[in-house]
């Protein structure tokens, strides 16, 4: 999202969603990763999840055609008839 032709790609193809997470929930999904190249060089994970969610979040909110929150009590499939339903409807 972060680079522009990326982004002008994802518009004109696609059906853009934000998925509005805490941090927490973003923690707790990808604190074991071994794929994330941002994350791993750091020490502190928690901190750096922030502090790329603080840089990006204007960019995610701007971005998307549909927005949903999501947080460590959510359920998937919850959201997977919301982002469908929003996909229809679009």
């Amino acid at each position: 999202i972060v680079d522009n032709e990326n982004l002008k790609n994802l518009k004109k193809t696609s059906f853009v969603v934000y998925l509005d997470a805490t941090i927490e929930c973003i923690y707790e999904r990808i604190k074991d990763s071994k794929h994330r190249p941002l994350i791993l060089e750091s020490d502190d994970v928690f901190s750096k999840i922030k502090e790329l969610y603080d840089k990006r979040l204007l960019l995610y909110k701007i971005s998307g055609d549909y927005s949903v929150f999501i947080d460590l009590n959510t359920i998937t499939q919850d959201t997977v008839e919301k982002i469908k339903e929003a996909y229809i409807k679009s």
